[in-house]
């Protein structure tokens, strides 16, 4: 093989290599839930291209910008309605740094980002703004290892669900659109009110 050919398959690898992307909240101060990701994240690893431990909102953009090609990303960590959170810090949605996923799909594994009016205005800015399709809960994710009320918009929607949904509720092996833990791969379901 040429330097050229091998060059260009070294190039090619690299990126297919970034297509299923984890990134996690690694910040000190999680206590079990720290570990629970840490450890998930090894477990699960065969099933990512690349994980990612992330401190702080400016590591995990700054790990933004070293991917190339992402199709799918999950981030796991803390959240709130219409707030994902890294360490004690807050993603913001308009930060101009979310165009380096370049039309990915984003799974928040946090609790209730996407969840009533802020979690409805976070899923829509990241869709309409930066051409991503946006997954997320609408509602406090784990118990059980489930992960119900699963919601998501492809780039360029806003969002189907009403802006009140999931105030109220929690997870549940019984509550609707769940998913358990250990999936590493949104359901069909997901982009739309059926399922």
């Amino acid at each position: 093989m040429t330097t050229s050919a091998l060059a260009a398959a070294s190039s090619e690898w690299q990126l297919a290599a970034q297509r299923r992307v984890l990134i996690y909240d690694a910040s000190p101060g999680n206590g079990f839930l720290g570990a629970v990701w840490a450890l998930g994240a090894h477990v699960l690893s065969a099933s990512f291209d690349r994980v990612i431990g992330v401190r702080s909102v400016e590591e995990f953009f700054v790990a933004l910008t070293t991917i190339d090609g992402a199709e799918h990303m999950q981030l796991w960590g803390h959240g709130a309605p219409g707030a994902p959170i890294i360490g004690e810090e807050v993603i913001n949605p308009n930060d101009q740094r979310w165009t380096n996923l370049k039309g990915a799909e984003v799974w928040f594994r946090s609790c209730s980002v996407l969840q009533g009016a802020s979690g409805y205005w976070f899923a829509r800015t990241l869709s309409l703004q930066f051409n991503l399709s946006v997954a997320g809960h609408l509602c406090v994710i784990g118990t059980w290892g489930m992960h119900s009320q699963l919601v998501g918009i492809r780039s360029g929607q806003a969002p189907w669900w009403p802006q009140h949904a999931g105030v109220g509720h929690g997870s549940t092996p019984w509550a609707p659109r769940t998913v358990t833990a250990l999936r590493m791969s949104l359901p069909k379901w997901t982009w739309s009110n059926h399922g």
